[in-house]
């Protein structure tokens, strides 16, 4: 919506869909701290609309729900590094981080993702 509405003006499509995902946090945070928020969880609502609309293996399914159950910045990180493949570099670009931060983020977000695997069987 904020697309049509503000009509910005990309170099080319990679441009185009780094100020999405951008926005698209953005908005995620704005909600978070919302008075919806507390009525309902936004958060785990969207995770699970784009895992219906992913066609992912089962495999690849349980992954991206386990990662959907981290908490939001290293589910944010590990999403936009392995599927959508941006390197740590963009990433920082896109959440105006530090890119040394993220690869310690990033670790961290491995580490609780293999252990949140693990759970699962």
């Amino acid at each position: 919506m904020r697309l049509f509405q503000k009509k910005p003006d990309f170099a080319d499509t990679e441009h185009e869909k780094a100020w999405l995902i951008r926005t698209a946090i953005n908005y995620c945070k704005d909600v978070q701290k919302s008075f919806w928020k507390r009525k309902r969880n936004v958060y785990d609502a969207a995770a699970e609309q784009m895992l219906q609309s992913v066609q992912t293996p089962s495999e690849d399914r349980e992954v991206l729900q386990a990662i959907w159950r981290l908490p939001p910045a290293h589910a944010e990180l590990l999403y936009l590094h392995y599927y959508e493949g941006y390197s740590i570099e963009e990433i920082a670009v896109i959440m105006h981080k530090n890119a040394s931060t993220l690869r310690s983020r990033l670790s961290r977000a491995k580490e609780l993702l293999r252990k949140e695997l693990g759970k699962d069987g």
